[in-house]
């Protein structure tokens, strides 16, 4: 007779969702962080791109889509010139037709925490 062997169980990499965050006894997935020039916020929007795509933290292009929770930071630094970049977190939305007729296609609605600082946040804590 011959022996049977048992076949080894493959790993797959497994891109996080939002059930494998529960898993781990986490509520949601930290957001992504994307690239902003808060120069073109207009109260409770800050436009994001004039593309498709957003610049991710690490540079790389970040397909975006409605809903989706993202938070937006700008490079800044404090008045020791420190770095302290300003940050906001909020919802995707494609643009409204005010702004899509100068080229934005993507915008954050901003939450209520609003802009800040992110030594702000750190005091927060």
């Amino acid at each position: 007779m011959t022996p049977v062997l048992a076949k080894k169980k493959r790993k797959v990499a497994r891109t996080p969702d939002y059930n494998s965050y529960h898993d781990y006894g986490m509520s949601e997935p930290p957001p992504i962080r994307i690239r902003a020039d808060f120069n073109g916020l207009f109260s409770k929007l800050l436009c994001l791109s004039h593309n498709e795509t957003c610049v991710g933290e690490d540079g790389r292009n970040v397909v975006v889509h409605e809903r989706m929770i993202v938070t937006a930071f700008e490079e800044d630094i404090d008045d020791d010139g420190r770095p302290d970049n300003l940050i906001a977190s909020g919802t995707v939305e494609k643009s409204p037709e005010w702004l899509s007729c100068r080229g934005s296609r993507w915008v954050l609605r901003i939450d209520d925490n609003g802009v800040r600082h992110e030594s702000d946040v750190r005091r927060d804590d």
